[in-house]
This record gives C-alpha cells, sequence and structure tokens, in this order.
C-alpha cells in the first residue's frame, strides 16, 4: 500500500511540475503576443494549467478537488482566428516567430497528454482516474487549439475559408 501511495504522490508532483512549466510558458505568451486575441488565449490557457495544477497539488495532499470546469476553448476559436486574420498583416511580427513559441506549446501539451495517458494506467482509484481522465480530455482540447494556430500561420489566408472551423473534428 506504501508504494502505491508513493507512485500516486511521484505521478502527482509530476504532473504539477508540468502544469507549472505550462502555466508559465503560457504567461510569457500572453505577455508577448502582439494580438489581443492570442493573448486572451493564452491567458486562458494559463488558468487552464493553473487549475490543473492545483487540483493535482488536492489530490497529493488529499484535500477537496477544486471543481474541473470545461470553458470549451475550442468555441472561441472561430473569433480568435477571424481576429488574427483581420489584423494579421497589421502586426508586424514575423509569422516564424510566433510558429516556433506555438509549436513549442504544442510539444509541451502532447508531453501532457502522453505522460497523463501513461499515469492513468497506475492509478487504482477510481475517482482520481476519472479526474485525470477529465484533464487528459482537456489537454487534447489545448492541442487541437494550438494546432489550429499552427496551421493558421502555414496558410493565414486559406484557413479561414472553413467558416465552420472542421479542423476540430478530430477529438
Amino acid at each position: 500500500l506504501l508504494l502505491r501511495s508513493n507512485v500516486m504522490t511521484g505521478i502527482l508532483e509530476f504532473a504539477m511540475g508540468i502544469e507549472k512549466e505550462g502555466m508559465d510558458y503560457y504567461k510569457h505568451l500572453a505577455n508577448t503576443s502582439v494580438g489581443k486575441d492570442v493573448a486572451s488565449i493564452f491567458t486562458f490557457l494559463s488558468e487552464e494549467e493553473k487549475r490543473h495544477y492545483e487540483i493535482f497539488a488536492a489530490l497529493r495532499n488529499n484535500a477537496d478537488v477544486p471543481p474541473l470546469e470545461d470553458f470549451a476553448i475550442l468555441s472561441r476559436a472561430p473569433q480568435v482566428f477571424k481576429g488574427l486574420a483581420d489584423h494579421f498583416e497589421t502586426y508586424g511580427v514575423p509569422a516564424t516567430h510566433y510558429y516556433n513559441a506555438y509549436e513549442k506549446a504544442l510539444r509541451f501539451e502532447e508531453k501532457s497528454v502522453s505522460y497523463y495517458s501513461d499515469a492513468l494506467t497506475k492509478i487504482m482509484d477510481a475517482a482520481k482516474k476519472d479526474i485525470l481522465a477529465k484533464i487528459i480530455d482537456q489537454e487534447k482540447t489545448h492541442v487541437q487549439f494550438i494546432t489550429g494556430l499552427l496551421e493558421f500561420l502555414r496558410h493565414p489566408g486559406e484557413w479561414l475559408e472553413n467558416a465552420e472551423w472542421v479542423h476540430t473534428d478530430e477529438f
């Protein structure tokens, strides 16, 4: 039983580190983004990572877990990308600057999904498994959104032709 407890503590502490890294990185992206639409998304993502951190900390400490709300970031995507398209030429910052930053964010989110999916197989407690599964779903949504940002930067003129934003169907 102690071994399982130590494994669980290790998983949760590592997850807290992942979330802290993401929170700090998204805060940096929000502060350095030229467009307010993108900055607001990265502020939102930073807050999401903060909530995940707080949930993992509560689980580690056997405390009450804060609510795991779903804020449906993808529902805001069309508005964000429209704002980006409307102002893409006026920001004056090379697309490659954003591309590299978003690519790093994507790798971070993919790492989270991979680690949490692996951790899910090691957790025995059904309630904790359920919480982790919900966090994995939210992280997958982050992957999806950032993938959309990268697609937009590759083809800003063509990207908005699809008003339904069907790029989100894969998750």
